[in-house]
């Protein structure tokens, strides 16, 4: 309200209107018309010390025969009304004033409307909360506490983090315990609470943990890569909180603490050893949660949710997203590439390129340049490949040098039982290309120890019947085999053992080399 004695104040100190609207952060149109008004009016100056500003507001104001008075607006019903999608409080004041006309009753302004509807929300000791639509934003956060699985067979205690999601205009709420807070459950949980509700909202508010958020900044946060691309599938957005602003995301914040009395301090006394049934009892204390009716209000989360919200959610796409990990990866001479210690191919012609893998719990996809060239089912054991025949080319010798050709070539010029050696290992695989790299590691061997202990180490691997990479070396690393003498070393080839002397390609490949 205007300081009606404050203006008089001042100007019984011989101050300009000037001075006092620039003393008191007010118009000098308001001082202006007040001094006029006081000066029709049969008040005498100086009013009495018991005259208030409200007073003075109703002396001059509002008990004016021409000035109809004020209709007040009911605020339980902009209360209700903002409850809907898309409805604001410029919208109800526009309501509001055409009501009053056809009542023939004076409306407040925008600000006045505003105003009061603030000082509503004061008396019911909340504070002025943020408008939430149907539909619009998910908030989502670790709980503090930790719940615990018991170890059946040593008896120790496991943590398990409890996540917690939010729609922020019904208060439907979704938990999950997971036993870390790594990326793959951090996503997992996502999609989890998405497909709980049943569809998406346009925004997803989480904290500034590293597996959600690399770099925080309000203007232009930087994502993690599988979270950005989870907000890509599920056509939302994410836009998290500040650093230390709780009130950012409050509802989960508040269903934080509820959750942590009601699932966290319930189940403190069971014992649980797998994951799934402690998940089974927090689904049930979840239930109950969402059914219990509100305090303040009619219903429940899930009676406001299915009521007014669920369908303001996007509908889920026809499959579920799938957390991947991403690493630089380079095409051997070979044509694979090696991940978790598992090779898969590609088209020849990227040998010698970085390619990005993105791989799943189930599949490997190859990429060049956004482009995917291979896919393959991921490796299910420590050293198995994963070969596509049409990545292969026609005829390995007319590419590069290591071929089952050089190969055979190399190992018939250190000795018979290396040849035989390198023969078998080649033959014992469907494509010749899956084993180059097995006889790269066994002719290399004669570059570390010498041709004529490699031979040694063959002719024994080759009478017991063990024609193995592993095999082969740990006869040379042991004392089975005696070094030879100094002079004999020094008469052995130097020769690179993937040179390709003369005559070489008289050596023929066999029928499976050349195979497509």
């Amino acid at each position: 309200m205007t300081k009606f004695t404050e203006i008089l104040r001042l100007k019984d100190q011989g101050l300009s209107q000037r001075q006092i609207a620039a003393s008191l952060q007010i118009s000098r149109n308001t001082i202006k018309e007040f001094l006029n008004r006081l000066e029709s009016s049969s008040l005498a100056l100086p009013l009495v010390e018991i005259f208030t500003d409200s007073d003075i507001w109703q002396l001059l104001y509002v008990d004016r025969g021409d000035v109809k008075s004020y209709h007040l607006p009911d605020n339980d019903w902009v209360e209700q009304e903002l409850r809907h999608k898309g409805v604001t409080l410029l919208s109800l004041w526009a309501n509001y004033r055409f009501s009053c006309k056809e009542k023939g009753m004076q409306p407040y302004g925008y600000t006045q409307f505003c105003k009061r509807y603030s000082d509503h929300l004061k008396t019911k000791n909340v504070t002025m909360a943020i408008p939430r639509n149907p539909g619009e934003n998910t908030e989502v956060d670790w709980a503090g506490s930790t719940l615990f699985l018991q170890n059946f067979l040593t008896g120790d205690a496991v943590p398990v983090y409890l996540f917690v999601s939010t729609l922020s205009y019904s208060g439907y709420s979704y938990f999950e315990g997971f036993l870390d807070q790594k990326a793959p459950n951090w996503i997992a949980a996502n999609v989890n609470c998405v497909e709980f509700f049943g569809g998406s909202t346009a925004i997803f508010t989480p904290d500034n943990l590293k597996t959600g958020v690399v770099k925080p900044d309000w203007y232009d946060p930087q994502l993690y890569q599988a979270y950005l691309e989870f907000a890509e599938h599920y056509h939302t957005a994410i836009l998290p909180a500040r650093v230390r602003k709780p009130k950012d995301k409050p509802n989960v914040e508040n269903n934080v603490k509820i959750a942590t009395s009601w699932i966290i301090a319930e189940l403190r006394n069971k014992t649980f050893f797998s994951l799934d049934d402690l998940n089974t009892a927090i689904w049930e204390r979840m239930d109950w949660f969402n059914s219990h009716p509100f305090q303040k209000k009619p219903g429940s989360r899930k009676s406001m949710f299915l009521e007014m919200e669920k369908q303001h959610l996007s509908p889920l796409p026809p499959f579920r997203f799938e957390y991947s990990e991403r690493k630089e990866a380079t095409v051997a001479p070979d044509f694979h590439i090696s991940y978790d210690y598992c090779l898969y191919s590609v088209p020849y012609k990227f040998v010698g390129k970085k390619l990005l893998v993105r791989t799943t719990t189930t599949k490997i996809r190859i990429f060049l340049d956004g482009e995917m060239v291979a896919i393959h089912d991921r490796g299910v054991h420590k050293g198995q490949r994963m070969t596509n025949p049409e990545h292969l080319p026609e005829s390995y010798r007319e590419y590069a040098s290591w071929s089952g050709a050089s190969f055979r070539y190399r190992a018939k010029s250190i000795g018979d039982s290396t040849f035989r050696i390198i023969d078998a290992t080649l033959k014992a695989c469907e494509f010749e290309v899956q084993a180059f790299r097995r006889c790269v590691g066994i002719l290399n061997f004669a570059k570390k120890y010498s041709p004529a202990m490699l031979e040694q180490a063959c002719s024994i691997a080759a009478e017991d019947g063990r024609l193995s990479y592993k095999y082969i070396k740990n006869l040379l690393d042991s004392t089975v085999l005696q070094p030879l003498e100094a002079e004999q070393v020094e008469k052995e080839d130097k020769t690179s053992p993937f040179a390709r002397p003369k005559g070489f390609y008289s050596v023929l490949s066999s029928k499976k080399e050349v195979q497509p």
